[in-house]
């Protein structure tokens, strides 16, 4: 996995080229121009859930169980979408890693600078 287009958020760890992340909150956003992405995460040593946020759109997050496998979501236009992904559940629960990031299109350099507002998960 190309590690340089992800953009991680809060506590993490990087090993084996493979993202884990730790506390409430923490995750990982990227950057995309295409129709689909597919994301896949393993929690350890307990099921954990994450939310997926599309375009800063906080308002209409995703809450996805870990123990989906791969979360796989389409657009219904071709375009550059931001996508965050964040941890809902605690540290001492588990740790997440970012198995898998698979999208139909480019990945592209994360660029996006966070406007400072508070974000409400």
């Amino acid at each position: 996995m190309d590690t340089s287009v992800i953009k991680p958020i809060g506590r993490f760890l990087i090993k084996d080229d493979h993202f884990y992340f730790f506390n409430g909150g923490s995750g990982f956003a990227f950057k995309m121009d295409g129709n689909s992405f597919s994301v896949s995460l393993a929690s350890r040593p307990i099921q954990g859930y994450f939310y997926i946020v599309i375009d800063r759109d906080f308002n209409n997050k995703i809450k996805v169980n870990t123990s989906v496998g791969t979360f796989k979501y389409s657009f219904k236009e071709r375009k550059m979408h931001y996508i965050d992904i964040i941890k809902a559940n605690e540290a001492n629960d588990n740790t997440f890693e970012l198995v898998d990031l698979k999208v139909d299109g480019l990945l592209l350099k994360y660029d996006h600078v966070y406007d400072k507002k508070e974000r409400v998960l």
